[in-house]
């Protein structure tokens, strides 16, 4: 790893120019990071928590000085290990003032992570779908393991906007954490895989 000095980025079409404020650091990060090739202002570092510095002229849900977290596309140039980064706006939200940057730092590669798996590569109905026979296949339920990880309860959370119930949450620690995001009402339960 090398810290060295680059120019702050300008967006192209559909980017956002983000004034770091927190990074996220996950497994992909530090587990043995893929090696990019090199080129200048090449780093890593997806999750990004900060304030919008510039947008493209093609964005228009976001505007210099709004509180965001952002997913950076993955394995390109300026990335949130830096002071400013690139974001797509297909991947950024909107921070409410009541999240920290700390906390919105978290959300992006977790929450995709649980996104693609239950809608994309498990083909589960989503939230706002409202096709009763993909609805009828997942009467059944559906099992989380890992439960009280970031991807795991963002899973839940999904999971419960789209009406999906039993959860069977499966856990190790972090039980009264878990406890809070199922709803026992609807059949969901947790099961401690230590026991």
């Amino acid at each position: 790893m090398q810290i060295h000095e680059s120019q702050i980025p300008k967006p192209k079409s559909t980017q956002v120019l983000i004034k770091v404020m927190v990074s996220g650091s996950n497994p992909k990060d530090w587990k043995g990071p893929t090696p990019i090739p090199a080129q200048n202002n090449t780093n890593t570092g997806d999750d990004i928590a900060g304030i919008i510095e510039a947008v493209d002229s093609s964005v228009v849900e976001f505007g210099p000085g709004d509180r965001i977290a952002s997913l950076h596309k993955l394995k390109t140039l300026h990335g949130s290990y830096a002071e400013y980064a690139l974001g797509e706006e297909y991947s950024t939200i909107m921070l409410p003032e009541n999240v920290n940057f700390e906390e919105g730092a978290t959300i992006p590669l977790a929450a995709m992570t649980a996104a693609i798996g239950l809608f994309n590569s498990l083909a589960l109905p989503e939230p706002w779908c409202q096709h009763e026979t993909l609805r009828e296949q997942v009467k059944g339920g559906a099992v989380v393991y890992g439960a009280a990880s970031a991807v795991g309860s963002f899973a839940i959370k999904l999971l419960r906007k789209a009406d999906i119930h039993p959860i069977i949450a499966v856990v190790g620690g972090g039980i009264s954490y878990v406890e809070g995001l199922i709803e026992r009402n609807k059949g969901d339960v947790i099961i401690d895989y230590r026991e």
